[in-house]
């Protein structure tokens, strides 16, 4: 076999390599990644606060992401802000009615949580004690985003192992007849 030859075969063997490391990493990290936050939320419940207040107002806040998303964020008659995945920008207006209505939500006692437009993140909605959303609604929610970034990442990951590995084996292949056609 020639130099030139022989130097094709073994970068052809080189990069389904690193393609299958990248798959590897890329249906673990997520799996590990999502296992974690996942056992985190079960035992969210321990970690959140009751909190009971009047509504001053609400608005709506669209973040500047490359997929704009909508968030109600409540703000209390004492200053404090919440927003919440309980109630989208539609219903909003159907669900809070007028100022001073008593609103109770829970909110996390991890203060790392994002905040957003300096608004904690709440789960469960109760708007004179009717409620609007369960708090493990608005926790089962936020699994349900992690389960799918998850998903996708892993799929990701599985299309390039199958795929390098096919080519990995395809350059053994074509190594092992050059070896017997130089015999």
């Amino acid at each position: 076999m020639s130099k030139i030859n022989e130097l094709n075969t073994n970068q052809a063997s080189k990069q389904p390599v690193f393609y299958i490391v990248i798959g590897i990493l890329l249906i673990t990290i997520p799996s590990l990644a999502g296992l974690g936050i996942w056992i985190r939320n079960n035992h969210a419940y321990s970690r959140l606060t009751e909190v009971v207040g009047y509504l001053d107002k609400y608005y709506i806040f669209e973040t500047k992401d490359r997929h704009p998303s909508y968030e109600v964020v409540i703000v209390m008659t004492n200053g404090d802000k919440y927003w919440s995945k309980s109630v989208g920008k539609d219903l909003a207006p159907t669900v809070f009615g007028q100022k001073g209505e008593k609103i109770r939500v829970f909110k996390s006692r991890d203060t790392g949580m994002p905040k957003l437009d300096g608004a904690v993140r709440s789960y469960g909605l109760w708007v004179d004690d009717r409620e609007i959303s369960s708090i493990s609604a608005d926790i089962n929610k936020d699994r349900l985003d992690i389960v799918i970034v998850a998903m996708i990442s892993m799929v990701c990951g599985g299309i390039l192992l199958t795929k390098n590995i096919k080519r990995l084996r395809q350059a053994g292949n074509t190594c092992r007849e050059g070896v017997a056609y130089k015999h």
